[in-house]
């Protein structure tokens, strides 16, 4: 069986606890509570493969990948244990043992699983019992499916994979700034600041959306921690400066200035921020966000019985825009937000600081769709 191990060693105690080791996840989805299971799990698909990723000197389809982890405190014994996927790849057997924090890459050319652009990748034990699954649907060349954290984490589109090797960290970005009614028309002249105050991160498939039916899946492009992207809801080429890309819908949409709400979140919906302004009755946080119970607005718990938020939400003023102050501010409720004056807006740059001018040049994105 030829394959990429890596070894990753940890420090361990020397007794296992109970069948599970319980951690915590926190975020805007909330607290989650997660279980470390005993066996070996799928930790990161590659579909749609154009790059060399297994070096035999040529990158096609075969180089597709499927990364097996090992999330527990011991070897783990692979003999017996069947990878296959849904659309009716051969059933590839696997042997060896994978030691504590180690990866096990498996490319195509050698298992003979051939992923689909919509399939799922199943790990199953030697009677067929099901021990873990991946399911994914999207289009983007050597772009990855990968649990974050490793092991134990929600999946996540990666647009920089890491064939081998630790996965990247949870994306941890903000919507910063909007100009939701700007002097004029609003049609063309409203836009969205996002900002990374979190590690190095890839923009592939994530989504801004609103209640009222506008959508953008910013490009697949590197986002670097510090760094802000301004979206102009106007077509446009999309450039970048040293500190903030600028990308342009590819039609127009506006806002409704009396009352609306934005939410952005990943590719498979994994909610990021969100913010709402003004007074509009549909305003729905995600269900999951510590935010909740604080927006005002109507929403509906699992039962369908109506709520309403319990803060007032920040109310737009023509040529001004609504801010975090300071920038990067994250409590998850309307009081992160102010309106700022029209000599304060800082479009693609820190909401605590003057505004400077930079260099625009065009922007290159390194990730295409399949």
């Amino acid at each position: 069986m030829r394959a990429k191990i890596v070894f990753i060693w940890i420090l361990i105690p020397l007794l296992l606890p109970d069948p599970f080791i319980p951690i915590n996840s926190h975020g805007f989805e909330g607290e989650l509570d997660r279980e470390v299971p005993l066996h070996p799990v799928i930790n990161e698909v590659l579909p749609n493969a154009r790059k060399d990723w297994d070096s035999s000197g040529v990158g096609d389809y075969t180089d597709e990948w499927i990364e097996l982890y090992n999330p527990t405190g011991v070897v783990l014994n692979l003999s017996g244990l069947i990878l296959t996927d849904r659309s009716g790849s051969p059933m590839y057997h696997l042997e060896g043992e994978l030691p504590p924090g180690g990866y096990l890459t498996l490319f195509r050319r050698e298992t003979g699983i051939v992923l689909g652009s919509t399939d799922e990748v199943r790990l199953l034990s030697d009677n067929g019992t099901l021990l873990d699954s991946a399911s994914f649907s999207f289009n983007f060349y050597d772009v990855s499916l990968a649990r974050k954290p490793d092991g134990i984490g929600d999946f996540y589109i990666e647009g920089e994979p890491t064939c081998g090797s630790p996965n990247n960290p949870p994306p941890h970005l903000l919507i910063n700034e909007v100009m939701v009614d700007p002097p004029g028309t609003n049609t063309g002249n409203q836009w969205i600041e996002i900002y990374n105050p979190g590690p190095d991160t890839n923009l592939t498939g994530m989504k801004l959306s609103n209640s009222e039916g506008f959508y953008y899946y910013l490009p697949s492009i590197h986002f670097p921690s510090g760094s802000y992207a301004v979206v102009y809801l106007r077509e446009g080429e999309d450039t970048s400066t040293l500190y903030c890309l600028k990308l342009y819908t590819p039609r127009e949409f506006y806002f409704f200035s009396s009352g609306d709400n934005l939410l952005l979140e990943t590719y498979l919906g994994h909610p990021l921020d969100y913010v709402a302004w003004g007074r509009s009755t549909h305003i729905d946080p995600p269900p999951t966000s510590e935010g909740r119970l604080l927006w005002n607005g109507t929403y509906y718990n699992e039962s369908s019985s109506t709520y309403e938020g319990g803060m007032e939400n920040p109310f737009p003023a023509v040529g001004r825009s609504l801010s975090r102050l300071p920038s990067g501010r994250d409590t998850d409720s309307p009081l992160d937000w102010e309106v700022v004056e029209t000599e304060n807006i800082t479009e693609g740059w820190n909401n605590s600081e003057p505004l400077i001018l930079e260099v625009e040049a065009p922007l290159e994105v390194i990730a295409e769709p399949g």
